[in-house]
């Protein structure tokens, strides 16, 4: 377990450059999860994401919970996927993506490029890693210019873009959402 925590110490410190002075409630959060059975990668590949979105004056384990969290269920889907092919969920996003860019409202076009983005993504023969990589990337860019474009008015962004989405039929580019 030592050894676990030293190389989640030292990636977080060169993920955001800062010191990993985690508190207790941190700690049990790690501990946890790798009791569980977690792979670090996985822990590590949540903190990048989830510092990619924000960067934090103080980050830890805790302010970055939500996108670690996001990124075991990422890994165990790509661990099941491996074992699975017959799950292939790439043809129905690709379908969906491309319906939405035919019937795709007018307030909505700076969203094209991302969507096509995505299709081409889902089309290569990148591995499934990469292809989740640029798929998170660009999720995350969607959601970010939708809030941009709609401003959150007295509501949580999270309700803001469920709103959206089901208002606007705006399809997602990750997988565990099919």
């Amino acid at each position: 377990m030592k050894k676990e925590l030293k190389i989640i110490e030292k990636e977080f410190k060169g993920i955001t450059g800062k010191p990993f002075l985690p508190s207790p409630k941190d700690l049990a959060i790690l501990i946890n999860w790798l009791e569980k059975g977690v792979p670090i990668q996985a822990i590590i590949d949540g903190l990048k994401i989830g510092w990619e979105k924000k960067k934090r004056r103080l980050p830890s384990i805790s302010s970055f919970k939500k996108d670690i969290e996001k990124a075991i269920l990422l890994h165990r889907e790509r661990i099941i996927g491996e074992i699975k092919d017959e799950f292939n969920k790439e043809p129905l996003m690709i379908e969906e993506i491309k319906n939405f860019l035919k019937n795709t409202p007018s307030e909505l076009e700076f969203t094209k490029v991302i969507f096509e983005k995505a299709i081409k993504t889902l089309k290569s023969r990148k591995n499934e890693a990469q292809k989740m990589a640029i798929l998170e990337r660009l999720e995350a860019q969607l959601e970010k210019a939708l809030l941009k474009k709609f401003p959150n008015e007295g509501e949580s962004s999270q309700k803001t873009l469920k709103n959206l989405r089901m208002s606007y039929k705006i399809p997602r580019l990750l997988r565990y959402f099919y």
